[in-house]
């Protein structure tokens, strides 16, 4: 399969294995893995871990839709006020909340991540120590920006 996926110019999919019932399952899979590959040849589903959601049209429209509402204001003010807010929340998600771990992946001293932590939640206007609002916007960074905007630039309503 790699190799015609490759001949073809293009990409394949692979699902996980299904049983003869979960035919639409394995189908919906090998599409969300074709469409997220990278490159050209075959991709597996079972690679997309981390990213399944958003190679799932579908999901990818709702997280796109959150990720317009939720980083918009973020990026907005970083292009507004010089900032990097955006940039310093990600990294402060992406290390779990470990102030020394995103500060030192940023570059920066973790009283400086703090200050700009404390920013974000702000114009936010949200509660950063909730485990639920931290995933949300986790996963709406998987998908930001979203395709054909550039960083604080946003789409109209």
């Amino acid at each position: 399969m790699q190799a015609l996926a490759a001949a073809a110019g293009g990409r394949a999919g692979l699902s996980d294995r299904h049983r003869p019932d979960g035919v639409r399952a394995a189908w919906q899979e090998a599409r969300s893995a074709a469409a997220a590959g990278p490159g050209t040849g075959l991709v597996r589903y079972t690679a997309l871990a981390g990213s399944a959601l958003a190679a799932d049209p579908a999901a990818r429209a709702v997280l796109t839709g959150l990720a317009r509402a939720r980083l918009g204001p973020l990026a907005d003010h970083d292009a507004g006020h010089g900032t990097e807010l955006l940039a310093s929340l990600r990294a402060f998600l992406e290390h779990h909340g470990q102030w020394e771990a995103a500060a030192g992946a940023l570059g920066v001293h973790r009283h400086t991540l703090r200050t700009r932590i404390d920013r974000a939640r702000a114009v936010l206007g949200t509660d950063l120590d909730s485990p639920h609002v931290r995933a949300e916007l986790l996963m709406a960074l998987t998908v930001w920006p979203p395709s054909g905007e550039r960083p604080g630039e946003r789409a109209g309503p």
